[in-house]
């Protein structure tokens, strides 16, 4: 029988490696044997010494392929791509005592994701702005593909060089930790046994590592999302990199129209108790009481013609919400809400009069001497420069449910007995002595402000209260109670939109604004108001009532009375809840002007900046800049631009910057541990076929025994594992143990530093 020889033999007389001479001392003769045999035809391992050196064995025999076509076997060998033969791979430094790689694993693994990160820092704290095209866009989904990857890599970096420093180190890690760098983007590792049962191995290391891996995993998981977020730039008005004093500051002059209020004390803003004290004397003098002045209460109101009593004709056909018309600049209008199904219940806002004198001044100077769209924003601020919350005016007004008389007006009893239904406010009833209203009843008005919180339940405050009756001559009344607050909001025009009107983010229709109980969670401050202050309003008229309007008549309320029971009005007459609404409103837009009661309108001036305006403010000025005011708010205009820019303006943004700064610090981290460690480092199994290939060349163990089908249960994990130097050949195997062993067995065969191994 003619025997049969394994062709890969024949390459034992080629140099190993390609043309690098092969050293048989750094190989072991046994795995020579082995892997190098002769095989005869039964398929016996029956390898020929015959006296021969070792490494230069040659093979001169046949193959037989056919009965009767033999083939030389060295010139099949010969014939085929030695190439693809595997050799002996050379020996290898483990572990280096030098920084150069250490140095070097940093600069490719860690700086480019830094310096990205950095980048992107830089464009943030510069609130860079441009306007990209989709297809620049695009481009900036692939950067953010490529800035994940990036940390990944980093993130892989960091865990692998704490796993291999465990594998060569004293302690060991724990066997599940070892495909730990192989799985970063697959944060399921985190919920399987692999991971779980290595947090049992109860040491400081172990859970040093464990608590590496896992901030590992979970930076790997959201640096996707983060850097997408990050990266691409967010649509939004924003202020304009130059401020209007920066942009006039070279012309060395003052900007005509563009003004501001100046406001002192600061406090005095919003206040929170308003009586005829705050009413400004020039209102109250009756020389100059048709002055017109915007800082009275009652401005607007006493131009019988204004738009806002127009309105009133058509107060029963109005929808639910409506927008009402009513400064003489057509900018400013009062948001309207009412449901008169259950409780009679009116809402009402308006941004503040000197917020649209702002706002107005400002667009016509913009639309003078610029052209490019800009959203103008009304800027309150105090004497440091710190913002100042904006507010308005929210009046919500609910009725009793007696539009007809009350229990109590016909009989003997001094007492009116009163009840709200459950809407704003909760159900509840109520007795106020007749006495109260004695001089609503002595008055020739339908309307009035009234205090009432004396009487109603402990639970339940007002601002004030407002009385109604249809007839002069009865005493059938009606009561409404009245919620008014500074509510915080954002006022704003875009001065080059056709029609364009102030806008504000004030919400009424909503369950937040019309119900008692959440109104009073905001923490909103309710105002309270002196009744005086609300019968204030009924001025005397500056001009005669238009048209079909009684001549007769020549004051606010007895103006609004007459509105609503005119006959030919497209309304349904005058009602209680008509009557409560028309008041509403105009409590509404006189809050609007407390604010600037104590307002001096100053302009920028490049050497003030801001001065007072002296064609504005009548009488002794008690400042000649506003830093001459000491505690001061400062209302002025700010200037936004629709751009693409970069921002911390979202919290999504703030969140990812969170991950990419923890990213950021994990590599500061790092770095650290490389100094304190010397900058010690290795380059070996660092993909997953080096380490599968360590395993393959790692003699079999008994605590492994029937995984080769699978592993059921945690506890394989959880072994320590080691790579130590077995033999005296320079073999190298990963050990496995089960944490029994005695100190001195766990530094046996220890990987020594600049020694190679095979």
């Amino acid at each position: 029988m003619s025997r049969l020889y394994s062709p890969e033999a024949s390459i034992l007389h080629q140099p190993a490696d390609r043309g690098e001479d092969w050293d048989r001392n750094d190989y072991d003769e046994r795995d020579f044997r082995e892997t190098y045999g002769q095989y005869d035809a039964e398929g016996t391992s029956a390898f020929q010494e015959g006296g021969q050196d070792l490494s230069t064995v040659r093979l001169t025999s046949t193959h037989q392929t056919s009965d009767d076509e033999p083939v030389d076997l060295k010139d099949e060998i010969l014939s085929k791509d030695s190439t693809k033969v595997p050799l002996p791979q050379r020996r290898k430094m483990i572990q280096s005592s030098s920084v150069g790689p250490a140095i070097g694993q940093f600069l490719v693994f860690q700086v480019p994701a830094l310096a990205v990160t950095t980048a992107l820092l830089i464009l943030y704290l510069k609130n860079v702005s441009w306007n990209p095209t989709a297809d620049q866009l695009g481009a900036l989904l692939v950067a953010a593909k490529v800035h994940e990857t990036l940390i990944i890599a980093s993130l892989f970096n960091i865990v692998i060089y704490h796993i291999r420093r465990g594998l060569l180190g004293h302690h060991g890690i724990p066997f599940g930790f070892l495909t730990a760098p192989f799985q970063l983007t697959s944060p399921l590792y985190l919920f399987t046994s692999e991971f779980w049962s290595c947090l049992g191995s109860a040491n400081m290391r172990s859970a040093l590592l464990a608590l590496i891996v896992v901030v590992s995993f979970i930076l790997a998981a959201l640096a996707g999302t983060s850097s997408s977020i990050i990266i691409i730039p967010k649509l939004g008005w924003r202020a304009l990199p130059e401020s209007m004093e920066e942009i006039w500051r070279s012309t060395a002059a003052s900007i005509p129209g563009m003004a501001g209020y100046a406001i002192s004390p600061s406090a005095s803003v919003f206040p929170s108790n308003i009586d005829l004290s705050t009413v400004p004397e020039i209102c109250t003098n009756a020389s100059s009481r048709f002055g017109g002045s915007s800082r009275c209460p009652y401005y607007g109101l006493t131009d019988s013609s204004a738009a806002l009593y127009t309105n009133f004709g058509d107060i029963g056909n109005w929808p639910d919400t409506v927008n009402l018309s009513i400064s003489n600049t057509d900018l400013r209008t009062i948001s309207y809400f009412s449901d008169f199904g259950y409780g009679q219940l009116t809402v009402a806002t308006t941004p503040l009069s000197f917020v649209e004198a702002v706002l107005f001044s400002s667009s016509l100077e913009w639309n003078l001497e610029r052209e490019d769209p800009v959203k103008i924003v009304a800027d309150l601020r105090d004497a440091n420069g710190d913002v100042i919350t904006m507010k308005q005016p929210r009046v919500i007004t609910q009725c009793s449910d007696t539009p007809d008389g009350v229990e109590g007006e016909d009989t003997d009893s001094p007492y009116y007995d009163f009840r709200l239904l459950r809407f704003f406010y909760p159900q509840f009833n109520f007795t106020v002595p007749k006495a109260v209203f004695q001089d609503a009843l002595d008055s020739m008005t339908h309307v009035g402000f009234i205090d009432v919180n004396e009487y109603l339940p402990d639970s339940v405050n007002t601002s004030v209260a407002i009385w109604t009756r249809d007839t002069l001559y009865d005493e059938y009344l009606s009561i409404c109670l009245v919620d008014a607050r500074w509510v915080a909001t954002d006022a704003w025009i875009f001065p080059f939109n056709a029609g364009s009107k102030i806008e504000h983010s004030l919400t009424i229709n909503t369950n937040q604004t019309t119900t008692y109980g959440n109104v009073t969670n905001t923490g909103d401050d309710l105002i309270h108001i002196d009744p005086a202050w609300g019968n204030f309003l009924n001025q005397t008229f500056n001009s005669s009532a238009p048209g079909s309007i009684t001549s007769n008549i020549t004051s606010v309320f007895g103006l609004l009375t007459q509105y609503l029971n005119d006959d030919e009005s497209l309304g349904y007459g005058t009602t209680y809840n008509h009557l409560a609404s028309g008041l509403t409103i105009f409590l509404t837009d006189a809050l609007a002007t407390v604010p600037s009661r104590q307002a001096w309108r100053v302009e920028w001036h490049y050497d003030g900046p801001w001065k007072p305006d002296t064609n504005y403010n009548p009488g002794q000025l008690p400042f000649e800049q506003v830093e001459d005011l000491g505690d001061y708010a400062l209302l002025s205009a700010g200037y936004y631009e629709n751009v693409y820019s970069y921002s911390f303006s979202e919290i999504t943004t703030i969140l990812s910057w969170i991950v990419l700064v923890s990213h950021y610090l994990f590599v500061l981290v790092h770095l650290v541990v490389l100094c304190v460690h010397g900058g010690r480092t290795s380059k070996r199994w660092g993909r997953l076929g080096e380490v599968m290939c360590l395993a393959l060349n790692t003699r079999p163990t008994n605590l492994l025994t029937n995984t080769g089908a699978g592993v059921r249960g945690s506890n394989i994990w959880g072994l320590n594992a080691t790579v130590r130097e077995m033999g005296t050949e320079g073999r190298v195997e990963l050990v496995i143990r089960d944490g029994k062993a005695s100190r001195a067995f766990y530094d046996h065969g220890m990987i020594q530093p600049d020694r190679k191994y095979g």
